[in-house]
């Protein structure tokens, strides 16, 4: 029989209930006396049939079942705690607050347990969409314990990227970065540039680019930033600071070189220094041979030098690498006639540029652009953030051939 997640998790809740059951001999209610006069545990009965319920794919009675099978009190809190857990996993967000306001009404739980119950509850205002009021809790639940503090200050981060909140978002995420957390440097470069887009979208490139400077000190290798610097330094006539910050990309990440050349043509076109370009391009495809490098190469030199040049680099790139994009631009270049080929069956030469043209074209019609390294989501639009998985800085220029 196939289970689901949910499923699965319900299950480890019910042997977690099971243990706990048998743990908890103190209980009167779950005793009898046995033979000699001795005590003996009685798990019960609605236990066995919330594991029935399981077994039958039932979970919503197994659910309950549980739910009733145990008091609420010190030792058990840690199971109720699983038992709203799992509603919210599954989407029942009402049942798992009102396990959660319940348990929070009890006066014989001790300091660390109501820190427990109250951080669940600012997950279930979160997982409804009641950002404000799971803010609110969640900024309390942080001044109460600042030492055990850490889960709530995530969850914060979490809201104030929904709501877009940048300023937020860096104030929660460098305290994080204060108790050594490093995953946070890599989103943290990021809310920076999210603050510096909003003032270049106001005009501000004064505060846009602190902003971006702030963005690579929490991360050096931030390439959305030196592309950012790159635009605002290329539209303030820093022509040089901007093939500066552009051109750190390749040590940075060089997945990323492509998003950068067009704006460094413009940049050296400016300083009348275009050929740099070609050098610059050349020696990145000598480290990268990717079909997305060779074919802005050849793009460049077709415009300085020609196209027989441009022809002949990617020749001599399609005879090493088999890339599909290349032999397609390079078919281009040859500018075969396809009704020449059509209307003159006899020419085999023609013939087959004709099919491997058409071949090419069906290959290369509504390909991606752009995947995420993390999740494998594909599109044809570069986000920073991977519109799938949410990652930051996942989701990069596809150069499969």
């Amino acid at each position: 029989m196939m289970f689901d997640l949910g499923l699965i998790l319900l299950i480890v809740a019910a042997i977690a209930i099971g243990w706990g059951l048998g743990r908890y001999e103190r209980f009167a209610k779950y005793r009898k006396m046995g033979v000699g006069g001795q005590q003996e545990q009685v798990v019960p009965i609605e236990y066995f049939r919330g594991l029935n319920f399981l077994l039958n794919e039932q979970p919503d009675q197994a659910m309950d079942l549980f739910a009733k099978a145990i008091d609420v009190n010190s030792d058990t809190v840690e199971i109720y705690l699983a038992l709203g857990s799992n509603f919210r996993k599954r989407g029942e967000v009402d049942r798992a607050l009102k396990i959660h306001q319940d348990l929070l009404a009890r006066s014989n739980l001790d300091k660390r347990q109501r820190f427990g119950i109250q951080l669940e509850l600012g997950r279930d205002y979160l997982a409804a969409g009641m950002l404000d009021r799971a803010e609110r809790f969640l900024l309390d639940l942080k001044e109460q314990n600042v030492e055990q503090s850490l889960p709530a200050i995530r969850h914060l981060l979490s809201i104030y990227e929904q709501e877009q909140d940048w300023r937020k978002a860096v104030g929660v995420g460098v305290e994080l970065l204060e108790r050594e957390d490093t995953s946070i440097a890599l989103p943290l470069a990021h809310y920076c540039c999210e603050m510096a887009t909003n003032h270049l979208a106001k005009g501000n490139t004064v505060a846009a680019r602190d902003d971006l400077k702030s963005a690579l000190k929490y991360d050096s290798n931030c390439v959305r930033a030196s592309l950012l610097l790159g635009q605002i330094e290329f539209q303030t006539g820093h022509y040089a600071d901007a093939l500066k910050a552009l051109k750190r990309i390749k040590n940075q990440d060089p997945d990323y070189i492509t998003e950068s050349v067009e704006l460094l043509s413009e940049c050296y076109k400016k300083l009348g220094r275009e050929k740099e370009l070609i050098e610059y391009l050349e020696s990145c495809l000598e480290e990268l041979p990717l079909a997305s490098l060779v074919l802005s190469l050849a793009e460049k030199v077709d415009e300085l030098e020609g196209r027989s040049a441009a022809e002949a680099i990617i020749e001599k790139f399609v005879k090493q690498q088999s890339s599909v994009r290349a032999l397609s631009q390079l078919i281009e270049y040859r500018n075969v006639p396809r009704e020449q080929a059509l209307t003159d069956p006899s020419n085999t030469e023609l013939e087959l540029y004709a099919i491997v043209r058409t071949l090419t074209s069906k290959l290369l019609k509504d390909r991606s652009l752009y995947h995420c390294t993390t999740c494998g989501f594909r599109g044809r639009t570069l986000h920073w953030m991977c519109p799938s998985c949410k990652s930051w800085g996942s989701y990069k220029p596809h150069h499969g051939n």
